[in-house]
């Protein structure tokens, strides 16, 4: 099982980490994502596949005035 956040995320494993991210969040172009301590850029989003082990960090940037 993946930790998401400090948290367990029975979803998070075994799947392509853009896709994951399309469930959760309705805007990704916003987001900075850390597996396991390593920084994924946009590119490698589409082929990072999560594994069950794995610990990503996942942060949404926002705007404001």
């Amino acid at each position: 099982m993946a930790i998401v956040n400090g948290e367990e995320n029975q979803a998070a494993g075994a799947q392509n980490l853009l896709a994951f991210l399309k469930t959760k969040y309705t805007k990704i172009d916003n987001l900075a994502v850390e597996l396991n301590g390593e920084i994924i850029t946009s590119q490698q989003m589409n082929t990072t596949i999560i594994q069950p082990a794995d610990h990503l960090e996942i942060i949404a940037f926002v705007g404001g005035g």
